[in-house]
């Protein structure tokens, strides 16, 4: 059984109140008792992998946006054309015949996740329109109906094993536009209006024998489920039994029952009034049902945490607007400087950050996405020591002057500032509880040859003589070098 969470640990987040240091011995304690070893030390690795690229795509990639008919998508996600233009079946399935990523390149897109830093790859093996992008056995709807035929997810398995890099399947279990049994499948096809959906039967007869395709075949990382719409705790369960049977150590994510969006505010504690007022029911199944089959935490759509979230969690953010390929409607790229910002904001509050790319229908990363990437990338070669092998910050709680990350290992602070000080010396007031540590008196700024001079009294931290002259960044680090570790 994966136990993620303790009753006080779980009452904390959804009710908004702060972790109290008091609490911290009886959470570890608690999660010691709960945690089956195997099962914690592999949700300890994912929270070390920190940054991963996520992948949209398949079929929708073709169309980027704009249909045959010339109606364009507007502001709408590139991976729903079919949903939001109310494309028959019978027309959209045809986008098989055409998808034939002939410029696929498994290892040259693994190398290169690697040199930007990532640890871990999330692509869609199958999303709401049905199509498989691997050979299934349960449906013809997938790759083999392509003239491409080869499997995709097999070339990056190979790979990934190659360059170290972990591999997990995004899946949607539920939405399915080609099945009539799924959720929202009799949208697209003609069937008698008194037609009832048996989601139960799409469940047995496709989700869950793709699943098991998935885990015995790959043997992925982690399954990342989404849009669990009429998903019960029952059903739920039935996925998690299969993952835990087939795959012991693949780790599944929240949305295998429970929305992004609405997890993330009761974290977070911002609920609407509806959800407070189930807050209290809710909070029973997070004990008693939910932690039963949740490894980790997937927050809303490009959701960046607001505060320091002690579980296991991810960040699924994108370069765009968009997951899926678009090139037609509206379409908003995230500056470098941003995308920068919200990986740190992510991992210095305890995360990782899962950053999604569209590749186009020939297995291209685009330009503008590849030009984001590449300095993201930079940025990454010059400050990772601030990323890998951290925790959030130490000290329980968010500064205004700064992030911060901290390596026990090394014993090493990282000020990570997301714009630079404009004064000679600045001061963080640090909690009295968490002040009992010394400092070396001088720092680094990372990427260049500059130093700063660290003045530690009772609970307050001074960087002085902060340089003017340092190079340019969209973020600059400061490494603190501790005599002794915070505690």
């Amino acid at each position: 059984m994966k136990l993620l969470k303790t009753a006080a640990l779980i009452s904390s987040l959804l009710l908004g109140s702060s972790i109290q240091a008091q609490d911290a011995d009886f959470i570890d304690f608690a999660m010691d008792k709960t945690y089956p070893e195997t099962s914690r030390k592999r949700t300890e690795e994912f929270s070390n992998y920190k940054f991963g690229l996520f992948v949209h795509w398949g079929l929708y990639s073709v169309p980027a946006g704009k249909w045959h008919d010339g109606r364009i998508l507007k502001k709408n996600y590139g991976e729903w054309i079919q949903y939001h233009l109310k494309i028959p079946f019978t027309e959209y399935s045809q986008l098989t015949k055409e998808f034939n990523p002939t410029d696929f390149d498994a290892d040259r897109w693994v190398s290169y996740v690697k040199s930007l830093g990532m640890k871990y790859i999330v692509i869609t093996s199958k999303h709401h329109d049905g199509f498989a992008l691997f050979p299934s056995d349960v449906s013809e709807y997938d790759i083999e109906s392509t003239p491409y035929k080869k499997d995709i997810l097999g070339q990056l398995k190979k790979a990934c094993d190659k360059y170290g890099i972990a591999l997990g399947f995004y899946y949607s279990q539920a939405k399915d536009w080609e099945n009539i049994n799924a959720v929202d499948g009799q949208l697209f096809k003609d069937l008698p209006e008194n037609y009832k959906p048996d989601l139960d039967k799409y469940i047995a007869e496709k989700s869950i024998p793709q699943l098991k395709e998935l885990l015995t075949r790959y043997e992925p990382t982690l399954i990342w489920f989404d849009t669990p719409q009429q998903i019960t705790p029952e059903r739920a369960q039935r996925f998690a039994d299969t993952v835990n049977t087939y795959s012991p150590k693949t780790l599944i994510n929240s949305r295998i029952v429970f929305p992004g969006s609405a997890l993330q505010r009761w974290m977070q504690g911002q609920p609407t009034n509806e959800e407070a007022a189930i807050q209290f029911k809710l909070q029973t199944k997070w004990q008693t049902d939910f932690n039963d089959f949740v490894d980790y935490i997937s927050l809303r759509d490009k959701g960046i945490p607001n505060s320091i979230i002690p579980i296991p969690f991810e960040s699924p953010d994108s370069v765009s607007t968009s997951y899926g390929h678009k090139e037609f409607g509206y379409v908003k790229y995230h500056t470098p400087e941003e995308l920068v910002h919200r990986l740190v904001k992510t991992t210095a509050r305890g995360g990782n950050y899962l950053l999604n790319i569209g590749p186009d229908g020939k297995g291209n990363i685009p330009s503008k996405t590849k030009e984001l990437l590449d300095q993201l990338g930079s940025w990454m070669k010059t400050n990772s020591n601030a990323i890998h092998n951290t925790i959030a910050n130490p000290f329980g709680q968010l500064f205004d002057e700064c992030e911060v990350t901290y390596n026990s290992s090394t014993n090493t602070l990282y000020l990570i500032f997301l714009q630079w000080p404009t004064d000679s010396a600045i001061t963080i007031n640090l909690p009295q509880e968490k002040s009992g540590f010394t400092v070396q008196p001088t720092a680094r700024v990372l990427g260049s040859n500059a130093t700063t001079q660290i003045i530690k009294l009772d609970n307050t931290l001074t960087i002085a003589s902060i340089p003017q002259n340092i190079p340019q960044s969209s973020a600059t680090v400061i490494a603190i070098q501790l005599d002794t570790p915070i505690k």
